[in-house]
């Protein structure tokens, strides 16, 4: 164990309010210019498409089905 410092000669703190603190540098990432007139990928998938039918059909189909037992119920 070490023994005990005294204050006065302790080293001070690195990180004062007096010290101005290091900053990070902006991103430099250069931007590419844009295109007028240019089209978009065609990155389009059928899985929308393919939930919004999905839902309907598990709508449409649950309907009838909750009909029928509240009815028997």
């Amino acid at each position: 164990m070490d023994p005990p410092t005294d204050p006065v000669d302790a080293p001070a703190d690195p990180v004062t309010p007096d010290e101005p603190t290091e900053q990070e540098e902006p991103d430099t990432t250069p931007v590419s210019k844009t295109i007028s007139g240019g089209q978009m990928p065609d990155t389009a998938s059928n899985w929308l498409n393919l939930l919004l039918i999905s839902g309907t059909i598990l709508i449409g189909s649950s309907i009838p089905l909750l009909i029928g037992l509240r009815r028997n119920g």
